[in-house]
Order: structure tokens, then C-alpha cells, then sequence
């Protein structure tokens, strides 16, 4: 709690060092709008190795970026006065590679404004564009005014300069050149249509940019090329020549962006500032051996190989996104230590461009390159175990009789979890552990992957348990099938060694599930192209197909189709390979037996509420291997008695829904058996009705570019089927867009989502990265948890996503939870006038401060006077900086 108290009292003037000492203070919580101010401490000075930053110079940032203006008195290389961009980071990012920035006039170096004159026209506080203005003259001729004003609002990732020549001389100015100097410092300069050679190059382009190591620029106007010679680390770009006549003035504008290391991230920012349409390109590109993404993977983009237009690198997780105009381009994909890739493709306007791209000699690899399944055998990451927070839930465990000492613990990102042990019992008829676990209080709700160790044991399972508050009686889950990864060519075909197709089908679905927000996915099969690959010409089918699976945000229920255990006669691997391969990589290894009463196959079933979930292995036995064992039916003798017995198991009051991959041979009964709903897959075309009870449905497939799922919606009516829905070959029927970026940078985020399928996602969700332990507020949606971070916060938002619309959703961090402590009259800024801002208050001239705790400058949560003592202390250097109570 806190406590207000007004009193009188009498107040002396502290003396001169309010005037001297003015310290800006951030909260946490407070990612700045945009801001403009001189610094006046070595800690705003930005770093890099072309920072040239110094007290006095000025600090123009918003959430996106920072810019240094020199001061007035500030000459740097070539300038004869400050006024002059000389160092340009993203926000928090202290690696400037910019040299400076500086006008370039009548088409000769150097030729530019000499400035005698400075006005803060705004400072940004109050949530107005910040602009900075310079005054003088031209430096060839001290009649010509010249008047330069820098520019920043809120989400901008660029600066805006804009120059006034006002033509006071005695003669006009003919043909005069407006242009600006560009330092590109560390960086290595590049133009569109000539690429990254430009010495001695006179170019002309709608934008110029500089790639260095981990921060890019690009320079622009709003419409119209730029002309101009380039040199050794230097380019001079000109808006265009003007004629100005005696008394009248010219004006130019330009636009200079920061990027994140590629030409492509930099540039992302031109196409707004010039209204350009286009279309999102994105990819993941993984080693071929490992298939882990592969992070500063090149892409350089042209319309042939001999036309640069931009140039793209992964990030750590191997992935990229970015813009692109409507076009075709050839794309160039190099990695040192790796061979090259060549890809022809179309960017179309407003459509997103998915490409999944394995690099590497998979020649030289040896053996599986996913885990395999060692001693975990439940949950896996194909049969994940979904646990209310305050149920325990059974790991099973294939380990000897005598291992002891168990531990387990989840984790997610950079966070762990222990898990307490309740028990562990070894079942001796099985030959397995069954450990009972549960989780510590409040442990947050997501996908996690589960660890197991023990006296000699320690064992990874990707993705396999998934915590939720409770179980929801109206929700919906997804059905997808048939996505033959990593190609539905054939090894001995063309292309079928190389191509990929199949899986950029599947990234792209799993983007949308991210928003789209379903309990968990159904998966029924074929799920490879070809099952005997694994280790064969060392393809790795297996490993690639759970690897991309492991990438899904929410569970995947996974059942093995023909293709994945059927086995090719003609294929050179042993017969029974396909089988004992998907034992290996998604287990289990007890069910490679002979005889006895089984198992001989991957059933199983989990609950979800009141609905039983049974997912039953079906195939087509085409190699004949253990033909006395699976026989030749989809279903062999002694999974049907399972499958009886676990619907009866669960009695009356549960509604049934199996899935598997087909009922080759009709040997199930749907209704007679008590079964509601059965999904399936195989034939590449939806069949059955969404009307008629009990539902028996095939989904279309996801490969060849279908992006083929199907939603069931469950509520307490029972099961609805929904029309199958398609991603497309384009993949542009759900896109989501972030403004500013969401990367955790920034104090508000708009989320727009366009879904053009004919439903509405009612649990859509909307994962929000924000600055770490605020408070926040939405619109237009709920805020149901936030995980913190090492350095964020994950904001967690459901949203319905409406059919056919396009939805907004925005999160901005909570005034209240968000004040500088000490700010009393609430600018941001904690010197003097706060000090005098309390007293009036006290005296009740002022109103409260907003918030009250903004006036507790000592954190014991109390308004009162000894606030105004500890301020006038921390003025004169005697405590520490304010800092906020732990208040209620």
C-alpha cells in the first residue's frame, strides 16, 4: 500500500546545481517514444567503431533507432560545421559503422551548409514528432540560406532530413544539384541494379544502402531516383537539380534507414516511406546434415544472376523475412564451407513466399542426424502428454530394473522447470518405469520439452508436454495429413534427391498455427514420402519430417501411414527398413517382437476432458515383411481388440474420436463401436460429410502445395466438422504484420492480421514480445499470461480472428506500471522542477502526481516530504539513483 501525506514547510532554493545536473531516467518498462535531447553524459554516447559521439552533440531515438547530430561546434571529416548525422545505431544497439551524413550541393565535394544556428523545434515528450533544426548558410556562397531539419516519430526505424535553400543572392541558382554526402564508414556500400562494386560507378537508383557486420543503412527520398557518383567508401547521391530563381527556395527530403546486417533489412523500411506494393519472402534454411537452422546464410537476390537488387541473411534460427516488390528474381544462396543454391522464383504482391532450403553434402553424413528415441518411450514428441498445471502426469521409461535417482525437468526457451518425482515404479511384466511427476506452482502455460535423468541415464524429448490451466469444453483442433516430407518425388525421380517442396507446405502451416491457435494437431499419415530413406543415400527422411514437426507452437499427435511403414519392393533398403526406422526415430523399440500377445504396433489414445482421443497405426504391408505378424490388412487382429477395449474402458459418458490413416479394408463399424468421429487421410481429396453423425472424414493433403487442414470445432453439443481449408500455394490466405517490430524494443505493438478463410478463429492468439515485468494494456483483445525472459517478456493475447476480415490487436505497456520514479510532474525527466513540482503539491497547488508513485523518489511507497529530501540528495550526489518500492 502507500500512503499520501501534505504538509507545510519551508523551502530554500537549493543553489545552482539544479541548473547543472540533469539526469535522464528510463523505468524498465519504459521503451521511449521518440525523444530528443543533448547529451550531456558519457553513458548516452553511442558505441561502435565509427562512433563519433560527444558530449554536447545530440541524441535523437525512439524505440527503433538512435541518431547522433552533431553539435554546432562539431566538425568531423569533411565538415566544416556540426548539423551532420555522424553516428546511427538501432535502439540499444551500440555498433555504429556509419560514418556521417552531410549535403552535398551543386554536384561538387565538398560544397555544403555551414550552420550557425540551433532550435529544438520539439523534443518528442509530448508524443509529437521530434525535430531538430540547424540554420546557416551555403558554404560557397553566404547569401544562400540553407535550413536542415532532422526528424523522428514514433516507430519509425528512419530518420527524416529535410533541407530548405533559400536563394537570397543577386543571381539565380541554375541547375543547381541537391544532393547529400553519404560516409558509408564500415559498411560496404550497394545500389540496385549495380550491387556492392560502385567505385568510380555513377549510379542511378531509387535507394543506396551500406551492409556491415550486424547493422546495415539505407538512403532514400520519397519518389524519384537518386544520381550520383561513388567512390572508395563514399557515395554522393543527389535528389535532383533545381532551378532557383532570386528570393525563391528549393526544398529536398531524404530518409535514412538502420537494418539489422543485410542490405534486405534496411531496405524494408524504403518501401514504406515510398509507397511501394509488396510481397513477403521468408524462408528457414538448415544444415542438410544436422537441420539445424543455419544462421548469416547469404541470399542474394537479382532478376538473373548478373542483375543485383538486394541481399538477405538468416538469422540465428536460420529463418528470414522480408519485402519484396511484385517480380521474378533469381536467388543466390551461399554459405562458406557449404555449396552453393540457385532458385528461381515470383514475388506477387501481398502474397508471402515460403521457401525451406537444406544446404550441405548429405553425402558425407553418417548415420541418423534427429534423436532417436533412447530411453523415454512417453511422452514423445509425436505422442506428446497434454497435463493440466495441477494434475501429475506418467513418464515412461525403457531402462534397466536397478536405475535409481530419477529426476525430470521441462524446459522452454531460457527457462527450466524441476518437476518433483511422486513416484517411480518399475513393471516388470513391461520391462519399463512408469514415474509419476508434477509441476512446481504456477508453472507458465506452453509446449515444453521434457528432460529425464537418473543414475547413468539422461534423455531430451523435443515438444513433448504441453501445461494447461484446464481443460476447455469448447475449443478446437486441427486435422492435417499426407505431407510426404520432405518431397512427394520420388528418390529415383528428378529432383527427388534435392527437392524440398513438402516442407515449405508444412512451415507454412505451422506459421499459422501459431495465430489460428488450436488445442493440438492430428496428424494421420504419410507423414514421408518415402519411409525407407532414413538412412538410405543418407536422406534422412525421418529425421528432417520430426525435426520441421518439432517447430509446431502447439502439441502434434502423430499416426503412421502406408508410406511411412509400408516398405517398396523396389527400393534397395531390406524389407521391414520403413518399420524399423519409424521404431527408432518416433519409437518404440519394444514393439519389434515376433510373437506372444503384442504389442505389434504404435496405438495409443490420451483424454482431453470427457473425449477420448485413440490414434490407431494403419498401413498397407507392400514388402510382405513379417507377413505372419501384419499380414496384409490395414488393421491386424490384435489392435482391433485394443481398440474395443479402450473405447469401452472409457464408458458411455465420453465421446470417442479416432484417427488413422485409412480403413483400407472397412474392418471398422463406426457406430456400433461407439465411435463419434474418425479422421483419416490417403486418398488426397476431402470425403465424407460434415452433417452426417458419426463423422468419417478424409482431409486433403498437405503436400504439393494443398496446405490442406481441416478444424473441429468441440463444444458441448459434441463434435463440428469444418470445410477443409487451404493455405495455398501462395500462402497469403492468413498473414499476420507487426507495426512497430515485436521484438521487445517496443512500449506499443499493433498486431494486423488478415484471414481470408470463411471462419472465425475464436481462440486465436497473438504472442506479444514487450520490455520485461510491465504491466500491459490491450486492445481488442485478452491478455491471459506473460512469461518474462531473460530480456522480455512473451505477452500471451487471445483474440478472435474474424472471417474474412482484417483484425487488429494492440498491447501497450501500462502508464502506471511504467513511471521514472522521482518524475513528479511527469516528463520523463527527474531534475529540479520534480523537486518543485512536490512542493507545490504539498502546498496543493499541484495536483497529484500521475501516478502518486512517481513522487515516492525513496521506495518506501509513502508521497511525503522526505521525497523532496532524498531528490535534493540524489542532486547533490549523497544517494543513489530513485528507485520504485515493492508497492501494493
Amino acid at each position: 500500500m502507500y500512503v499520501m501525506k501534505r504538509f507545510d514547510f519551508e523551502f530554500r532554493p537549493f543553489g545552482p546545481i539544479f541548473a547543472i545536473i540533469i539526469i535522464l531516467l528510463i523505468s524498465p518498462c519504459i521503451m521511449a517514444q521518440q525523444r530528443l535531447t543533448q547529451i550531456e553524459s558519457a553513458d548516452d554516447l553511442i558505441g561502435g567503431a565509427y562512433a563519433e559521439s560527444e558530449i554536447g552533440d545530440y541524441l535523437l531515438k525512439n524505440n527503433e533507432i538512435e541518431a547522433v547530430i552533431s553539435d554546432l561546434g562539431h566538425q568531423t571529416q569533411y565538415t566544416n560545421t556540426g548539423g551532420h548525422i555522424i553516428d546511427l545505431v538501432a535502439a540499444g544497439n551500440d555498433n555504429d559503422l556509419l560514418n556521417s551524413t552531410f549535403t552535398y550541393f551543386d554536384n561538387s565535394f565538398p560544397n555544403q551548409g555551414n550552420y550557425d544556428q540551433i532550435e529544438i523545434i520539439n523534443d518528442g515528450l509530448d508524443g509529437n514528432r521530434a525535430i531538430l533544426r540547424f540554420s546557416g548558410v551555403y558554404s560557397e556562397n553566404s547569401d544562400v540560406e540553407v535550413i536542415t531539419e532532422y526528424s523522428l516519430d514514433a516507430g519509425e526505424s528512419y530518420v527524416t532530413i529535410q533541407t530548405w535553400l533559400v536563394n537570397n543572392s543577386g543571381a539565380p541558382l541554375t541547375d543547381f544539384g541537391l544532393g547529400d554526402a553519404l560516409q558509408w564508414g564500415g559498411t560496404d556500400s550497394f545500389a540496385p541494379g549495380y550491387g556492392f562494386d560502385l567505385n568510380g560507378v555513377t549510379t542511378t537508383s531509387e535507394w543506396m544502402a551500406g551492409k556491415g557486420d550486424g547493422v546495415s543503412y539505407a538512403f532514400t527520398r520519397p519518389s524519384g531516383p537518386l544520381t550520383g557518383p561513388n567512390g572508395g567508401g563514399w557515395s554522393d547521391p543527389v535528389s535532383y537539380n533545381a532551378d532557383i530563381p532570386v528570393g525563391d527556395t528549393a526544398t529536398y527530403t531524404r530518409y535514412i534507414t538502420v537494418g539489422s546486417g543485410d542490405i534486405a533489412s534496411a531496405v524494408d523500411a524504403v518501401y514504406e516511406i515510398r509507397n511501394v506494393s509488396t510481397g513477403t519472402i521468408n524462408g528457414l534454411i538448415v544444415d542438410a546434415g544436422s537441420l539445424e537452422g543455419l544462421d548469416g546464410v547469404t541470399v542474394n537476390i537479382g532478376s538473373d544472376e548478373s542483375d543485383p537488387y538486394s541481399q538477405i541473411e538468416t538469422d540465428a534460427g536460420g529463418e528470414f523475412s522480408r519485402y519484396l516488390p511484385e517480380d521474378d528474381y533469381h536467388l543466390a544462396i551461399s554459405k562458406f564451407g557449404y555449396p552453393s543454391v540457385d532458385i528461381d522464383t515470383t514475388v506477387i504482391n501481398d502474397q508471402i513466399l515460403s521457401l525451406y532450403i537444406e544446404l550441405g553434402d548429405t553425402s558425407s553424413n553418417e548415420g541418423p542426424v534427429s534423436d532417436t528415441v533412447s530411453y523415454i518411450m512417453r511422452p514423445l514428441s509425436n505422442i506428446p502428454s497434454i497435463v493440466r498445471r495441477d494434475d501429475s502426469f506418467t513418464i515412461q521409461v525403457d531402462a534397466d530394473q536397478i536405475t535409481s535417482n530419477w529426476q525430470a525437468d521441462l524446459t522452454f526457451e531460457n527457462l527450466e522447470f524441476d518437476l518433483t518425482i511422486e513416484s517411480s515404479v518399475f513393471d516388470s511384466e513391461l520391462g519399463r518405469w512408469f514415474i509419476e511427476a508434477s509441476f512446481p506452482p504456477d508453472i507458465p502455460i506452453e509446449l515444453y520439452d521434457l528432460r529425464v535423468t537418473a543414475d547413468g541415464l539422461i534423455d531430451t524429448v523435443e515438444s513433448a508436454v504441453k501445461t494447461i490451466a484446464d481443460f476447455k469444453s469448447d475449443f478446437y483442433f486441427v486435422h492435417i495429413t499426407d505431407t510426404h516430407l520432405p518431397t512427394h518425388t520420388y528418390h529415383d525421380e528428378p529432383g527427388g534427391l534435392t527437392d524440398t517442396s513438402s516442407m515449405i507446405d508444412v512451415w507454412t502451416l505451422i506459421h499459422d498455427f501459431e495465430i489460428i491457435n488450436p488445442e493440438f494437431v492430428l496428424h494421420t499419415g504419410d507423414l514421408v514420402n518415402e519411409g525407407e530413406l532414413e538412412d538410405y543415400l543418407d536422406l534422412h527422411t525421418f529425421s528432417r519430417a520430426k525435426n520441421l514437426m518439432a517447430s509446431f507452437t502447439v502439441p502434434v499427435y502423430i499416426e503412421a501411414g502406408n508410406h511411412d511403414l509400408g516398405g517398396w519392393d523396389d527400393t534397395p533398403p531390406p524389407d521391414g527398413t520403413s518399420r524399423l526406422d519409424w521404431w527408432k526415430i518416433f519409437g518404440w523399440r519394444y514393439l519389434n517382437q515376433t510373437s506372444g500377445p503384442g504389442p505389434f504396433t504404435q496405438d495409443y489414445y490420451f483424454d482431453y476432458g470427457d473425449i477420448r482421443f485413440i490414434g490407431l497405426e494403419a498401413y498397407n504391408n507392400y514388402d510382405g515383411w513379417r507377413y505372419d505378424v501384419y499380414g496384409s490388412d490395414s488393421f491386424i487382429d490384435e489392435q482391433i481388440i485394443w481398440l474395443n477395449s479402450v473405447i469401452t474402458d472409457a464408458g458411455p459418458s465420453m465421446s470417442i474420436a479416432l484417427f488413422d490413416h485409412m480403413d483400407f479394408q472397412d474392418q471398422l463399424n463406426l457406430l456400433p463401436m461407439g465411435i463419434d468421429l474418425n479422421l483419416y487421410g490417403h486418398i488426397h481429396r476431402d470425403e465424407g460429410s460434415i452433417d452426417d453423425y458419426p463423422y468419417s472424414l478424409a482431409t486433403d493433403q498437405v503436400t504439393d502445395g494443398a496446405r490442406s487442414f481441416r478444424l473441429i470445432h468441440y463444444d458441448d453439443e459434441g463434435f463440428h466438422p469444418q470445410p477443409t481449408y487451404q493455405a495455398g500455394a501462395g500462402g497469403s490466405n492468413f498473414t499476420i504484420n507487426y507495426s512497430p517490430a515485436n521484438n521487445g524494443l517496443n512500449d506499443t505493438v499493433t498486431a494486423t492480421i488478415t484471414n481470408t478463410y470463411n471462419f472465425t478463429f475464436e481462440h486465436g492468439q497473438v504472442v506479444f514480445k514487450m520490455p520485461p515485468e510491465c504491466g500491459y494494456i490491450i486492445d481488442n483483445g485478452e491478455l491471459w499470461q506473460t512469461i518474462t525472459l531473460e530480456s522480455l517478456d512473451l505477452c500471451y493475447v487471445e483474440i478472435p480472428i474474424t472471417a474474412n476480415a482484417v483484425t487488429t490487436v494492440t498491447i501497450i505497456v501500462d502508464p502506471e506500471s511504467s513511471f521514472v520514479p522521482g518524475d513528479a510532474n511527469g516528463d520523463g525527466i527527474v531534475l529540479g522542477s520534480d523537486v518543485t513540482y512536490l512542493i507545490a503539491f504539498f502546498r496543493g497547488i499541484n495536483p497529484p502526481p500521475d501516478p502518486l508513485l512517481a513522487g515516492d523518489a525513496n521506495g518506501d511507497c509513502f508521497v511525503i516530504g522526505s521525497d523532496v529530501t532524498y531528490l535534493v540528495s540524489y542532486f547533490r550526489g549523497i544517494v543513489p539513483t530513485p528507485v520504485a518500492g515493492d508497492c501494493e
